[in-house]
């Protein structure tokens, strides 16, 4: 846990300490362009979170197609010759088809 929380700090410091220092040199650069990129930010934070929550439902669809995906492609994998001494491998081809 310690060291998960060293890590994680340090990478906050350096994600925080780079943040300020590009926003340092926006508006040392050009103070107008700066302040008309910062003013998309939040709209960009109000449409994000909006497509990430109608996107949750199929996000969840999708993880748990591949979940059923890998089981049966391991499942078939690890019993590979079972399915070829019993002459399986269509049915088997079948099955993955089908899901």
């Amino acid at each position: 846990i310690s060291q998960t929380m060293q890590q994680t700090m340090g990478q906050l410091i350096n994600s925080l300490l780079t943040v300020i220092g590009v926003l340092i040199m926006m508006f040392w650069i050009s103070p107008l362009l700066a302040l008309v990129a910062l003013a998309t930010v939040p709209l960009s934070v109000v449409v994000a979170t909006k497509v990430g929550k109608r996107s949750q439902p199929q996000f969840v669809q999708q993880w748990k197609v591949t979940g059923r995906l890998n089981a049966h492609i391991e499942e078939m994998y690890t019993g590979h010759t079972l399915v070829k001494v019993f002459g399986r491998q269509e049915e088997s081809a079948r099955d993955f088809a089908e899901q």
